[in-house]
């Protein structure tokens, strides 16, 4: 009996440690989508649905707003997306919206009493993030090879020039 204990054990602190590493270096490659629906006076709408669905892929994922018209779509895949929100008696509104790496993308609405109403609005999201006050930016390759200082790489001062592009950059004056 003390032996059988003795391999179970020994089975178990094995795929421990075969499991342990992949779960230790995962990364996601995702960000979320969250916010609030409100109808036209203010008020917070529940049970709302949302449908978030990829431009490029065509993946759906749904969710529906709480009590306090709040909704939260997590680990959604990075890209380009089309949020669509709707309920009875109140139409539909569709956003087109960015989800990037490790951000949470906001998306507050107002929905109007109406019976058949779609509103498209299509924007770029800010680059400041409003749930953390972070400042993120990056670049395209296309973006990079068309800065005309970076042809001669052999300066290193050429290259971090590749700083100036984004938004709260300062220049370290020593």
């Amino acid at each position: 009996m003390r032996s059988l204990f003795a391999r179970f054990a020994v089975g178990v602190l094995f795929a421990a440690f075969l499991f342990l590493p992949a779960f230790t270096f995962a990364q996601t490659v995702s960000g979320t989508v969250e916010g609030t629906i409100e109808d036209s006076q203010g008020g917070r709408l529940p049970g709302v649905s949302i449908e978030v669905k990829s431009t490029e892929t065509g993946q759906v994922r749904t969710s529906v707003t709480n009590g306090h018209g709040f909704f939260q779509v997590a680990f959604v895949p990075i890209g380009r997306y089309r949020l669509t929100t709707g309920r009875n008696g109140f139409g539909v509104k569709v956003r087109e919206i960015e989800v990037r790496l490790n951000s949470t993308t906001v998306v507050d609405l107002s929905l109007s009493p109406s019976l058949a109403e779609d509103v498209v609005v299509i924007a770029d999201a800010p680059r400041i993030n409003t749930t953390s006050g972070t400042i993120q930016s990056s670049l395209t390759s296309e973006q990079v090879m068309d800065k005309p200082t970076l042809m001669n790489l052999n300066n290193v001062n050429q290259f971090l020039s590749l700083a100036e592009t984004f938004a709260g950059f300062q220049e370290n004056p020593t």
